[in-house]
Parts: structure tokens; C-alpha cells; sequence
């Protein structure tokens, strides 16, 4: 298959598998129709902390009721300002590796559009966790 980005060899992982991701969230720190919004870190040339190339060529994604954790634990503030995006990614969109913590590693295959998989843009941590405790 053909990803989204170069890989490295060895990448994705074995243990990443390509199935469907329902309510999975991307956060967005572009407007909600750029494409840079499924951009991995390196791609957008951001630091990639002590990530490997293959993890820093993946897609963050996060289950979406470990988001309100998430927030918690990181900056805040920094992700205040994003909107969160809903989705429902089906089988054949690329393989994934669950990271802990409700955090997703997601190697995106060149064919896909992820904009296909948005179910919903929310403004806020907030409204997204209002809106899972609706669905319970």
C-alpha cells in the first residue's frame, strides 16, 4: 500500500493493524477544511519530542472519551483554541496502533480522505464531552 507520507522501513509497526476507528477525535489547530489538519508532526515540521520517525509520521488521533484526559493532562491552554473533529474511520483507511492512554497512532493510506470519516466539529473539549454523554 501507498501512505500519505514516505516511511520509513519497518513502518507502520506489525502490530498495527488496519480496522475501523468509530469516535475516534483530531484535534485541529487549522480551519476545519485544511488539509494540514491530517498532517503528522513531522510533515508539518513540528518537534517531535523522543517520537520515532515512524510515530512522528503518524496521525494523532484520540478515543473520544479520553479527549476531557487528555486536555487535562497536557497544556490547556495550547488546545483551547482548537476544534476537535469527530470521526468515524472505517476499515481501509490506513492501519493503527493504540499508544495508551486513549491516544491512536493512525498511518493514513494515499487514497483516502479523511474528511470522509468526519461525523462532527466541535468547538470545544467541553462540548464534545457533552455530547458523548449524550450518546451513553
Amino acid at each position: 500500500m501507498t501512505y500519505k507520507e514516505e516511511l520509513p522501513s519497518q513502518c507502520p509497526p506489525d502490530d498495527a493493524t488496519d480496522k475501523s476507528l468509530p469516535s475516534v477525535c483530531r484535534f485541529f489547530p487549522f480551519p476545519e477544511n485544511d488539509p494540514r489538519n491530517f498532517h503528522s508532526h513531522h510533515k508539518l515540521g513540528k518537534p517531535t519530542g523522543n517520537a520515532g520517525e515512524c510515530r512522528a509520521k503518524s496521525v494523532s488521533l484520540f478515543e473520544a472519551g479520553a479527549v476531557p484526559d487528555v486536555l487535562a493532562a497536557k497544556r490547556t491552554a495550547f488546545f483551547k483554541k482548537w476544534k476537535i473533529g469527530l470521526l468515524d474511520i472505517p476499515a481501509g483507511a490506513g492501519p493503527s496502533k493504540e499508544a495508551g492512554t486513549g491516544h491512536i497512532d493512525w498511518w493514513l493510506y494515499a487514497d483516502f480522505d479523511p474528511f470522509s470519516s468526519m461525523v462532527c466539529v466541535y468547538e470545544s473539549a467541553e462540548d464534545l464531552k457533552q455530547a458523548v454523554q449524550d450518546a451513553s
